[in-house]
């Protein structure tokens, strides 16, 4: 997209999060735009979010298959009134609970093969109770930050 729109003088680079790559984007650029005393690079901040799900869900696994779905977005980040903008924000990861979303195969840890694609390892799989159970966990604490 760089390129693309002619952003010649802009840095650009990717964040995979899956469902919450958009929000840390905002939010990584947005403290990259903080201001000039205090912000890395003071003036306007490109954040797109696109997932395609399509490529990894088992359309059979009746657990994500209706959860799931394309789709893509995008904000202007830049200098706005002090009364508007982004308010606050947060963000909680548990490296431990890496098993609860995943994709087997098809990365570095686990090339793609024959043998992945045959035991269908390339599909998206969540444990949707253990997803649930960290969401009810965090999600409050985290709002009650920002609040």
């Amino acid at each position: 997209m760089q390129d693309r729109i002619g952003a010649v003088n802009a840095a650009a680079y990717d964040i995979n999060a899956v469902c919450a790559g958009f929000v840390f984007a905002l939010l990584t650029g947005a403290q990259l735009l903080a201001g000039t005393e205090t912000g890395i690079a003071p003036g306007y901040g490109l954040v797109i979010g696109a997932d395609t799900y399509s490529r990894i869900i088992d359309p059979q696994d009746r657990r994500t298959a209706p959860l799931f779905g394309d789709g893509a977005g995008a904000v202007v980040l830049g200098p706005v009134p002090s009364d508007r903008g982004l308010v606050g924000g947060g963000a909680a990861t548990d490296g431990g609970r890496h098993g609860d979303i995943r994709v087997e195969a098809g990365g570095s840890r686990l090339p793609a093969s024959e043998k992945t694609v045959y035991e269908e390892m390339h599909f998206f799989r969540m444990e949707g109770r253990r997803v649930r159970e960290y969401v009810t966990e965090q999600l409050p604490r985290a709002v009650q930050e920002v609040l």
